[in-house]
């Protein structure tokens, strides 16, 4: 399957008859079912192109945060996810606890991983989501892991349970994005 960005202008109509132009139209799928624990799995071939910002991730079903991003990939104008020395590699996994209302929202993240030709080749991403860890791996290898109980209580909560959003999203702002498909297959689930 793939998720497209294209930027070809798109005209609505509202209610009151007043015309709106949306310069993008951005591909996402978001699971109607709700998971609590599990391991989720993709194979995911990046898109090519400037200003994107695809991902893999799970987010509340009834409140953000929490959010477990499996992945979290930034193109830039380079065109590129893994351009020149490491500190240009933008993959990366994160977590997102707290809440907002409280003004204690928090982000705990791994370093950005390096993935080799990610929007060349089908790269193999997933998430192992228990109550006592939260583990990422991208292509087998261990990529991020949470064991911190402090963190995982907010992932823990009766109330948060998880959708699934695999999303070809733009940067946004007052960045133009290249017209870009993610390649998406073997998308797999397996609830506890």
């Amino acid at each position: 399957m793939k998720i497209g960005v294209k930027n070809k202008p798109k005209t609505f109509v509202d209610d009151n008859d007043v015309h709106v132009t949306i310069p993008y139209v951005r591909g996402r799928l978001h699971s109607k079912k709700k998971f609590r624990y599990g391991f989720f799995e993709a194979m995911i071939k990046l898109p090519k192109g400037k200003n994107l910002w695809p991902a893999f991730w799970l987010t509340g079903a009834a409140s953000w945060p929490p959010e477990i991003d499996i992945f979290e990939a930034y193109s830039d104008e380079s065109k590129k996810y893994n351009h020149g020395p490491y500190k240009r590699i933008k993959i990366k996994p994160n977590l997102h606890y707290g809440k907002v209302e409280d003004n204690n929202k928090e982000e705990y993240g791994a370093r950005c991983i390096p993935v080799w030709k990610a929007e060349d080749r089908f790269t193999h991403y997933a998430c192992l989501w228990e109550a006592d860890r939260i583990e990422i791996y991208y292509d087998g290898q261990l990529a991020f892991k949470c064991t911190d109980l402090t963190i995982l209580k907010w992932f823990n909560m009766g109330h948060n349970w998880m959708t699934l959003i695999i999303s070809n999203n733009l940067a946004g702002g007052r960045w133009t994005a290249d017209e870009a498909y993610m390649e998406v297959k073997d998308l797999k689930v397996w609830k506890k």
